[in-house]
C-alpha cells in the first residue's frame, strides 16, 4: 500500500506530465543565474541536456544544489552529471518526441552533457475554490503537506 506521501508524488507526476520548459537557476560564488531549460520526467526525476562550455555548467559542478520553477511549482535538488545524452536512451526517447528541433541541433554535439535532477523538496501552490494552499513535497523525509494560506 502507498504511503501518503508516495501516493500525492505520483498525482503530481500525473498532472505535471513527462516535459516542460523550467527555468533552472544555478549558482556558485554568490553568483546565482537563471535560464530556461527543456527538461523530460522520468522515474520522478528532471532531466535536461546543455552544453559543457556553458557558465550553468561550471556552475552546477561546482555547486551542485539547482532550483526549477515553473508556474505554480517550485523544485530544489540536486543536480548529477550523467555523460553524453546519446549515452541514454530512455532520454533521448523521450526529449525528441518532446523537444524535436533541439533534439536534432544539440544532442549529438560532443560537448553536450545530460544532467539528472534529484528533487529533494518540490512545493506547488494550488486551490480548492476559492482558497489558496501550498502543497509541500518533502522528498528527503518522505512528507507531504498541504497547508492552508492565510491571507
Amino acid at each position: 500500500k502507498m504511503s501518503t506521501f508516495e501516493k500525492s508524488l505520483k498525482e503530481f507526476y500525473e498532472t505535471f506530465g513527462e516535459s516542460r520548459t523550467m527555468v533552472l537557476s544555478t549558482s556558485y560564488q554568490d553568483y546565482v543565474t537563471s535560464r530556461m531549460i527543456s527538461v523530460v520526467v522520468m522515474d520522478g526525476c528532471f532531466y535536461f541536456q546543455t552544453d559543457s562550455k556553458f557558465r550553468k555548467y561550471v556552475q552546477i559542478k561546482n555547486n551542485p544544489r539547482v532550483s526549477l520553477c515553473i508556474d505554480n511549482v517550485q523544485v530544489e535538488g540536486q543536480c548529477v552529471e550523467l555523460g553524453h545524452p546519446t549515452k541514454h536512451k530512455a532520454f533521448c526517447e523521450l526529449y525528441q518526441q518532446a523537444f524535436p528541433s533541439s533534439y536534432q541541433r544539440y544532442t549529438g554535439m560532443e560537448t553536450e552533457v545530460l544532467f539528472k535532477v534529484v528533487p529533494g523538496w518540490i512545493q506547488r501552490w494550488i486551490y480548492e475554490g476559492t482558497e489558496p494552499y501550498i502543497e509541500i513535497y518533502d522528498c528527503e523525509n518522505q512528507r507531504y503537506q498541504k497547508v492552508w494560506y492565510q491571507v
